[in-house]
This record gives structure tokens, sequence and C-alpha cells, in this order.
């Protein structure tokens, strides 16, 4: 009898043991599950985006536009305007994460160490095309006019396609070059445009003649309302117009 008794208790011993057992593998299982539905918090990108590359066009001999473009990392592209652009000052657009995404492996893919500081040129009134990488360990810049690496001469046409894009819009308050006059622009209209034509155009920001610059030219100051535009939009605006050659600000003459 006492056999029995003590074999009963292990068999309800055994009998409970393995019913835990399969109830903590059965909560295992439901844990494991429910881990996998939930998903893990992803890492959220931090700190301010980082510069990728510049491109900068210079000067040639003739009417050549002189700009530069940064890109960086977050899609956000920068253009200043210097002289014989059709967008003047500092402007700013976006471009898709996945085009700049594109651009940085493309960059990333070549060694800029292997482009010279400045190719040889047979054509220096050519205007010139400089970039500057910023994903090596240091800033690496190459420059050249006529002809360069075809690595080099694609990544071109890609920033100036992006540099004729529309949708571009102006930066902020922007400080005014020295000497300049923030009211009033230098135009040089094309021979076939009156300047009534112009004024006409842009009546709503009492653009008025100030002065014509000499009786044989088509070149005028003319003056406008600042409190409906700013000095460089207004700028940009006939900068953009077809009826105009070139527009900047007039300049204070300093006496002698």
């Amino acid at each position: 009898m006492k056999y029995i008794i003590v074999l009963s208790i292990l068999t309800i011993s055994l009998f409970v043991s393995c019913k835990s057992h399969k109830k903590a593998k059965e909560t295992k299982k439901l844990v494991e599950k429910e881990a996998q539905v939930v998903p893990k918090e992803q890492p959220q990108p931090s700190g301010r985006p980082s510069k990728v590359l510049e491109f900068k066009k210079g000067a040639c001999h003739g009417r050549c536009p002189i700009y530069t473009m940064t890109f960086l990392s977050d899609g956000t592209v920068y253009y200043e305007g210097e002289q014989f652009s059709e967008k003047m000052g500092v402007h700013a657009m976006k471009i898709s994460q996945k085009e700049i995404n594109d651009i940085m492996e493309r960059c990333g893919k070549e060694d800029f160490s292997r482009f010279p500081e400045q190719y040889k040129s047979r054509i220096p009134d050519w205007a010139s095309n400089t970039i500057i990488y910023y994903g090596g360990k240091a800033p690496k810049s190459t420059t050249w006019r006529e002809e360069t690496d075809p690595f080099l001469e694609s990544l071109r046409e890609t920033i100036e396609e992006i540099e004729k894009r529309p949708g571009w819009k102006i930066e902020g308050n922007q400080t005014m070059p020295e000497h300049a006059i923030s009211d009033q622009i230098l135009v040089d209209l094309d021979s076939n445009v009156e300047v009534t034509e112009l004024v006409a155009k842009y009546r709503k920001y009492n653009l008025k003649v100030i002065k014509k610059i000499a009786p044989s030219s088509n070149i005028y100051v003319v003056g406008f309302n600042k409190k409906k535009i700013s000095p460089h939009e207004m700028l940009s605006l006939l900068n953009m117009d077809k009826m105009i050659i070139q527009a900047q600000f007039n300049m204070k003459i300093s006496p002698r």
C-alpha cells in the first residue's frame, strides 16, 4: 500500500511538470509571435544635413551666367546667381531624397583623387566648370572648360538639368551688394523693345523709368516699390524676362 501511494504521487508530479512545461512553451511561442507583430521603432535621422557637393559656373568671354549650386544630403539645393544669371541672389529648391541619394551613390563610387585640380584648356574664353565633392576624407575640387572625364561631364549634365527646373524660390531676407541702391535696377533692353512695354508689364510693382543711360543705348535705370516686392525678387523677375538682356542693381558712385 505504501508503494502504491508513492507511485501515485510520482505520477501526479510528472503530470503537473509536463503540463507546466507545455504551458511555458505555449507562453513563449505567444510572446515570440507578439514580438513579430509589433515592429521595432526605426531610428530617426538626426543632426543637420551635410554638404554633398558644389558646382560653380565661371565666367566666359561673353555673357555666360556665373553661379554656384550647393547640394545638401536632405535634397536641399541652393543656387546663388552672381552675374548674367536669370536667378540673381540666393534661391533654393528641394529635390527628392531618392535623387540626392543617387547623386551621392554615383559620387561615392568614384575615386575623386584621380581627377586633376585643373584640366588643361585650349580655349580659355569658354566658361569654366568646377565641382567640389565633400564625401571623401577632405573636399576635392576639379575644374575644366571644354574637356574632362566622362563621369564629370555626366554629373555636370545632371546638375544643369536641375538648375533649369522650375520651382526655385528666393531665400528670405538677403543682404544687398555693397553700394547697391535697393529700389533701383539697371536694365539692358533688347533693341526691339520699348521701355514703355516694360513699365506696363510691371505696373503692379510701380515700375517707373528714372533715366536713360545714353541716347544711343537701350539701357535704363528703373525704380520700383519695395513694399510690393523685395529687391532680389524684382531683380530675378527682370532677369528672367526675355525683353531684357541683363538686369543688375544700380550702384552708388563714390566721389573720388
